[in-house]
């Protein structure tokens, strides 16, 4: 279920990007919890830095009110 976890939030983050997955350069996470594919999956982001077009994106995933993966960090770039 850990892939099934990071590849939603790969799919948040992407979304920021106009949902082009090439946007999607760098994806580190920390798995902090089960998670269960049938439940529901909230992800949520707080910009950590930006350079030019690059952005790094601190990133949570809840469910159930657990995070299940924290510390997680997307590396965007964006157009």
């Amino acid at each position: 279920h850990g892939l099934w976890m990071m590849a939603q939030v790969a799919r948040a983050n992407t979304e920021l990007a106009g949902g082009d997955p090439r946007a999607l350069r760098r994806l580190s996470v920390q798995f902090r919890g089960m998670g269960f594919p049938e439940r529901e999956l909230t992800v949520s982001g707080t910009v950590k830095s930006a350079e030019g077009s690059r952005v790094v994106i601190d990133t949570v995933a809840e469910q159930d009110g657990n995070q299940v993966i924290r510390n997680a960090e997307a590396e965007l770039e964006l157009d």
